[in-house]
C-alpha cells in the first residue's frame, strides 16, 4: 500500500495477497508498456537524418534503442542473438542516412571484418568532417563556371572580373567596327569613365541614331 499512487487503493485495500494485488496491476497497467513498445518499435523503424547532423541522429537512435531494451530486455545471454542484433541496428543506422553519405555507406559495407556500431559512427563522422573542410570547392562559383552563360559569370563577381572577349564574328550596324552590336556601341551610348582606348567622336550622334531608326 506503500508503494502505489493513493487514488489506487480503493482497488486493493480488500486484495488477500500481495500477489493478487500484483496481479491485478499488471492486468491493468502492462497495456500501457505494450503501447510504448509498440510507439518506439514505429519510431525506431521510420527514422532518419533528415536535417540533423550525424551525431543528434545517432543520439536519438542510441536514445530510442535504451528505452526499448529497457523495456524489452534482449537475452544478452544468447550470442547469437545479441549479434544480430547488433548488425539490425548497425544496418539501421546506414540506412537512415542521407545520400550525401551513400560512399561512406558502401564503404562500411564491403569491410571484410563488419565494424560495430560505433566504429561506423566515427567512419561516418571522418567522412563528414572531410566534407565540410572542401565545402568551398562546392560552392557557387565552381558551378557558375561549369556555366557557358557569360552574362551569369559576369554578374556574379562584378565589373573587377575580366570582361568578355569580343566576338569578331558581328559588326555595329552603327560604326561598321566588328566585335560589338549597335546596341552596345560607344559611340552611340557614350563612353564608360574607366574606358582607356581611343575615343572616337560622338558629335551628330543623336541624328545618326535617329536616321538609322
Amino acid at each position: 500500500m506503500n508503494t502505489v499512487s493513493p487514488d489506487l487503493l480503493s482497488g486493493i485495500v480488500y486484495a488477500s495477497n500481495a500477489r493478487a494485488v500484483w496481479e491485478d496491476l499488471r492486468e491493468r497497467f502492462d497495456k500501457v508498456n505494450r503501447m510504448r513498445i509498440y510507439q518506439l518499435h514505429r519510431e525506431i523503424a521510420t527514422i532518419s537524418q533528415g536535417a540533423d547532423s550525424i551525431s543528434t541522429y545517432f543520439t536519438k537512435l542510441k536514445e530510442l534503442w535504451g528505452e526499448f531494451d529497457a523495456i524489452v530486455p534482449p537475452p544478452s545471454f544468447v550470442k547469437d542473438y545479441v549479434e544480430v542484433l547488433n548488425q539490425q541496428r548497425l544496418l539501421q543506422f546506414l540506412g537512415g542516412l542521407n545520400d550525401s553519405y551513400s560512399q561512406a555507406r558502401r564503404q562500411i559495407l564491403m569491410k571484410s571484418t563488419e565494424p560495430s556500431l560505433n566504429q561506423a559512427y566515427a567512419m561516418v563522422i571522418e567522412d563528414e568532417t572531410q566534407k565540410g573542410s572542401s565545402g568551398r570547392d562546392s560552392t557557387g562559383l565552381n558551378s557558375l563556371m561549369e556555366d557557358n552563360d557569360i552574362t551569369s559569370l559576369w554578374s556574379a563577381k562584378g565589373p573587377q572580373m575580366q570582361k568578355p572577349r569580343k566576338n569578331f564574328n558581328i559588326q555595329c550596324e552603327f560604326c561598321r567596327i566588328k566585335g560589338h552590336i549597335k546596341e552596345n556601341c560607344y559611340q552611340l551610348i557614350g563612353y564608360p569613365t574607366d574606358f582607356k582606348g581611343r575615343r572616337k567622336p560622338v558629335a551628330n550622334s543623336h541624328i545618326l541614331v535617329t536616321m538609322h531608326n
